[in-house]
């Protein structure tokens, strides 16, 4: 059995203030990983979410220097979601899928459904007793 928590928080100034930073961290780095993903791939490369997020970190420091202020799992999770975005793209362009299709993945626009994640240890199974 997997068991979530789902908390309704009641923010002060300064936390929504953050929050919508780290909602605007998080929509930058998925468009980011969205055109690099394309570039790479019309380059020939075969981008992943792991190489995407390595090159976002090792510039995130000089070109993108807001983008610290905030958790470093916003941008991290926002990428993963652009790797799965495109996983589940391929596949069901490769399978001839049924139905409802994922489309190509598009980018995120500011103030429509703004989210971001902030957990750990996300690939952790569940201990079974």
């Amino acid at each position: 059995m997997i068991r979530v928590h789902k908390i309704k928080l009641s923010a002060n100034n300064t936390q929504s203030k953050y929050f919508g930073q780290a909602c605007g961290v998080a929509r930058h780095a998925y468009n980011w990983a969205l055109t690099n993903w394309k570039e790479q791939f019309e380059a020939g490369l075969k981008p992943n979410e792991a190489v995407l997020r390595k090159q976002y970190n090792a510039i995130k420091a000089s070109e993108f220097p807001w983008a610290l202020d905030v958790t470093k799992c916003a941008p991290q999770q926002a990428i993963k979601n652009a790797g799965v975005a495109y996983k589940n793209f391929f596949s069901n362009l490769s399978k001839g899928k049924k139905g409802k299709k994922a489309g190509y993945p598009k980018f995120k626009k500011k103030g429509v459904r703004d989210s971001f994640r902030a957990d750990n240890y996300t690939d952790v199974k569940p201990l079974v007793t």
